[in-house]
């Protein structure tokens, strides 16, 4: 007899959790349909400046490296595939993601000019 009261409990208590859940979701999904929608705003948002190549050579390799001791390994005929060899290596050394390796790269390839 208690094993069957608590079984009868429990499911009530799940049939009410689930009518909950359901009734939440309707009235979500009705405040979703009813809200007004945002006018476009007119003013202009300032988008963030990326940093320059520079500046991310600045705060991920200048304080281990020279600029002179890298650029000049991109020089010649054989630095298009040293570039290729440091994008691979620069996955895994620093803390720049890939557009911030390569726009590195791009500063040292200028250096050379």
């Amino acid at each position: 007899m208690r094993v069957t009261t608590v079984r009868r409990t429990a499911a009530g208590f799940g049939l009410a959790l689930l009518a909950c859940a359901v009734l939440v979701g309707g009235l979500a999904q009705t405040r979703r349909r009813s809200a007004p929608a945002e006018a476009p705003s007119t003013e202009a948002t300032p988008s963030p400046t990326a940093p320059s190549d520079a500046e991310l050579w600045a705060a991920h390799c200048a304080a281990c490296h020279e600029v002179e001791e890298l650029a000049p390994q991109l020089r010649g005929e054989q630095g298009a595939a040293r570039a290729l060899e440091w994008i691979e290596f620069l996955e895994d050394h620093g803390e720049g993601d890939t557009r911030e390796d390569r726009a590195v790269l791009a500063f040292l390839a200028g250096q050379n000019d």
